[in-house]
């Protein structure tokens, strides 16, 4: 049904017709037909659906960094990534996650494009994984006069924030394993130092670390430091990614949640919705003739709900928290 609005602009179809309003014209076009999509258009549109998604859950799960000091093009660059990353696999389209992906097109993704976190920091910390599987991040010193960009006059303190989270795509959950940070006064430094993020990795995780870094200045009035990154520069980078080394036996999600104790459990931070890489592989499973992969323990089976982000620092305590992709 075709109807006319106050401004006499006329919407909606009526028999083979579509109309609708353009730049302040009526136009009438024919509807457009449904054409049935072939094996390989179905296996491309899934590995897309799967590749956004995945993107999502990594922007939920960065967003406490982030937040929302990211450019507007960034959720479309970070799909573009994880995209390239998944088909860089060998292996075809439809069997393949980004777990099977090449992860180093994800090292150096910038949330803000307009501000990467290099040239801002003038020093590259090295970061390695050690013989037991642990990462360690190498940073040298920093001298606020060389090696940091001085945005902000009113910065009194200067803070590079390293957070490291293991996500498991097929499991369908992600942990936030550790956070280190070096900090520094103005008119001070940071010395040389070796960071060891030596938590527990859960199995069959990959891993993706990021840098940051804050200016804060000095509330005298509440005797705290508030940030002072804006939109139009917040440096914020993916410096290293990590492939994941062994498999999660099916179940193994569930399983880790229970080990949590009874109080993590009931303090664990909202639920993010948007990770549909389950249902795009099931669609492929069955364009193949084959029935479903996939364990299917969801996240209403926790008992837990609601979306809550959380505060600038709250978020510390999510470290060591397991949190779920909702379908």
């Amino acid at each position: 049904m075709a109807i006319i609005d106050k401004n006499g602009g006329i919407h909606g179809s009526a028999g083979s017709v579509v109309y609708r309003t353009y730049r302040g014209m009526n136009v009438v076009q024919s509807k457009p037909k449904k054409k049935k999509q072939t094996p390989a258009s179905i296996r491309s549109a899934c590995e897309f659906g799967l590749a956004s998604s995945a993107a999502r859950v990594i922007r939920e799960a960065f967003y406490p960094l982030h937040r929302s000091r990211h450019d507007g093009g960034m959720g479309n660059r970070l799909t573009s990534a994880v995209c390239t990353s998944i088909r860089a696999s060998a292996k075809e389209r439809g069997e393949r996650d980004l777990h099977d992906g090449n992860l180093s097109f994800l090292e150096g993704f910038s949330f803000n494009a307009a501000s990467p976190l290099f040239p801002s920091l003038q020093v590259k910390p090295q970061v390695s994984l050690t013989e037991e599987g642990q990462v360690k991040v190498e940073l040298p010193e920093i001298n606020l006069d060389r090696e940091l960009l001085d945005r902000f006059y009113e910065a009194k303190r200067f803070r590079i924030r390293f957070l490291l989270i293991a996500f498991n795509f097929r499991e369908e959950f992600y942990e936030l394993v550790d956070m280190k940070e070096a900090v520094m006064d103005r008119g001070e430094q940071i010395p040389a130092q070796e960071l060891l993020f030596d938590n527990d990795r859960p199995k069959g995780s990959l891993l993706l670390l990021s840098a940051s870094i804050d200016y804060l200045s000095y509330n005298r009035l509440d005797k705290s430091y508030e940030p002072l990154n804006t939109k139009e520069f917040s440096p914020c980078d993916i410096i290293a990614a990590f492939p994941a080394v062994d498999e999660a036996e099916p179940g193994y999600r569930k399983q880790r949640y229970q080990e949590l104790p009874e109080a993590t459990r009931n303090s664990r931070t909202g639920l993010f919705g948007g990770y549909k890489g389950a249902a795009m592989r099931e669609k492929v499973d069955k364009l193949n003739g084959q029935g479903r992969q996939w364990d299917s323990w969801r996240a209403e089976d926790s008992g837990i709900g609601g979306r809550k982000w959380p505060k600038e620092d709250d978020w510390k305590d999510m470290i060591g928290k397991r949190t779920s992709f909702k379908e």
